[in-house]
């Protein structure tokens, strides 16, 4: 070949490899030093580049393998060769100095490709491009067929790698879709598959998949191991992606587990990491993520915050979980008050999930949608609600159960029947609510259970039982932070104690006042109002007027009168 189409082809390669690395956008300085370093035969100077680098030439290495193969396949043999012996100089430094042969193994694979099977190989490639593209527009019907056809061809001329590629996105539809049981069954075989090939990189992935998966169904410890084993593997491969997508998953699952100031750190780190390399897919996941941390800490307009830049990012990425941001904003409003507002932003994003069609993501905005209908009293439209997401989820097998999300049901439903005045049926409900979240370790449902059960023992008079149950979801409400549940609790045990304890009765909503007091100096002036209301702190003052005038202490009545009084009108004023 002449030098002058070398020189040529060569700064092709430079221009290709520095799109190929597309994800770390490293120095040119280092791709230049690398193929000249290759044309010169400096096996030192290229070792110790890709040793430095080790992803981004692992990256380059199937870029550059792909490209050679389609050119010999189109008779361009000139730059085919280029690309070839720049690909096989990255697999020998890994499979002799790295003691990874998998690139080695690739390129004697595609090497044996000629005829029918070299052109079978062009058509999945272009399969799984045309996929691509079909998903970044949102086409998911069509991009899960052009996936599919492509794992069919690679099966058939064993490119395994390929095949292991397509049945990973393969997985995410079934995923998307509430398909539970195909999506846990895909993520397994990725992972044994890819782990049998030393395909590592998607073996990662596979464990982070897998652990997504099992994230719907309440299973966050069986998670655990998956996602640490996924970090672990990017970062012996230095994949930053999966380091920091790995670790805003951890942090799904700290908040789930109820280890809320674990689940911060562990978003922040992913934040950081995330913003040094402007992923704004994982951004957005962590606005979300963060925006549920705050609410259940109490920090009600951090996570307002949170939220609406999540929806904004959401908008102009077109990304197609938008409506787990807006389902969130309308829990959090539901949770201020604003029930209006709440039922608005849940409604669309039921919508949404209702023209996807996934029964577990329906379900669970019904449920939502429920408890604004229950928190307005409106206790027929909630129960109407609630059987439809029943009913949903009893459809699902028994593998593919949302342990959590059955047991968010129960807990709403056995709230419906005790404010209708149904005790009975309300603690069967919350009975089995709290079973499920012990079982699977979900600590916030587990105390909301407990409290709900002191409640329902109350009103069926069995004091004993319900001071347990409440004084046993007070402890755990503590140790969560969260300020809700910590006012539940309290409040219900001044309700239990009021008859025959009037002392301890106004000690316990004493400090049920404080909770909220001190939790609304950090909201806005709009959502003091709301809050205020929602969280029926006025009762906590009605019934230490009483208890102060049944002491025959008016001075004290007067003080809370006037306290609850200033309270209010305060926030009138400030809401204006």
């Amino acid at each position: 070949m002449p030098k002058a189409d070398k020189r040529h082809l060569l700064a092709v390669f430079l221009l290709l490899l520095g799109g190929w690395a597309c994800r770390e956008s490293p120095p040119r300085s280092a791709v230049e030093q690398f193929s000249l370093a290759v044309q010169k035969g400096d096996s030192l100077k290229t070792a110790a580049l890709v040793k430095e680098r080790p992803f981004l030439f692992r990256q380059a290495f199937h870029r550059l393998a792909r490209q050679a193969v389609h050119h010999r396949s189109r008779g361009k043999s000139d730059s085919a060769a280029v690309e070839w012996e720049q690909a096989a100089a990255i697999a020998r430094i890994f499979d002799k100095q790295l003691r990874d042969p998998f690139p080695a193994n690739r390129l004697r694979y595609l090497s044996r490709l000629k005829g029918d099977s070299l052109h079978r190989k062009i058509r999945a490639d272009s399969l799984y491009d045309a996929a691509q593209a079909l998903l970044s527009q949102g086409e998911y019907k069509q991009a899960e067929q052009r996936y599919g056809e492509s794992a069919k061809i690679c099966r058939q001329i064993g490119d395994t790698k390929l095949y292991l590629d397509n049945l990973l996105k393969l997985q995410y539809f079934h995923y998307y879709h509430g398909r539970q049981k195909e999506a846990i069954e895909l993520a397994t075989q990725v992972i044994e598959e890819s782990r049998a090939i030393g395909y590592r990189y998607r073996e990662a992935w596979g464990h982070f998949q897998l652990a997504t998966t099992l994230f719907d169904l309440g299973r966050y410890r069986e998670a655990l191991p998956h996602l640490e084993t996924a970090r672990q593997i990017g970062k012996e491969l230095g994949d930053r992606r999966a380091i920091r997508s790995t670790l805003e998953r951890l942090g799904v699952a700290e908040l789930r587990l109820g280890d809320y100031p674990r689940a911060l750190q562990v978003y922040r780190e992913s934040m950081r990491l995330s913003k040094l390399e402007n992923d704004r897919n994982n951004i957005l996941r962590l606005h979300n993520g963060l925006a549920r941390v705050h609410r259940l800490m109490g920090n009600y307009q951090q996570a307002k915050r949170h939220y609406l830049t999540a929806l904004q990012i959401s908008g102009e990425l077109n990304d197609p979980n938008i409506a787990t941001v807006l389902e969130n904003l309308g829990n959090l409003y539901r949770i201020l008050g604003d029930f209006a507002v709440a039922e608005d932003y849940i409604k669309q994003a039921l919508a949404h999930h209702r023209r996807i069609g996934n029964p577990l993501t329906i379900a669970l905005n019904l449920i939502m949608l429920g408890d604004v209908y229950k928190d307005r009293e409106d206790f027929p439209a909630a129960l109407e609600v609630y059987q439809e997401a029943l009913s949903l989820l009893a459809r699902q097998h028994e593998e593919e159960q949302p342990r959590r999300l059955e047991s968010e049901l129960w807990i709403s439903l056995g709230d419906v029947y005790l404010r209708s005045g149904d005790t009975r049926p309300a603690l069967q409900a919350l009975q089995t609510a709290a079973e499920l979240t012990e079982q699977i370790g979900f600590r916030e449902g587990l105390v909301q259970a407990q409290i709900q059960l002191g409640r329902a023992y109350r009103s069926n008079k069995q004091p004993g039982k319900a001071e347990a149950f409440l004084k046993e979801g007070i402890r755990q409400a503590e140790e969560l932070r969260d300020p809700l549940l910590r006012f539940r609790g309290y409040y219900e045990l001044g309700l239990l104690y009021s008859p025959r304890s009037p002392a301890k009765a106004m000690q316990a909503l004493n400090q049920a006042i404080d909770i909220i007091d001190t939790t609304r100096t950090r909201l806005e002036d709009n959502d003091r109002v709301h809050y205020f209301a929602a969280a029926a702190i006025q009762d906590c003052y009605d019934r230490l007027i009483l208890f102060a005038a049944d002491q025959k202490d008016p001075a004290r009545a007067l003080w809370y009168t006037e306290r609850s009084r200033a309270r209010a009108l305060l926030d009138v004023f400030q809401s204006r």
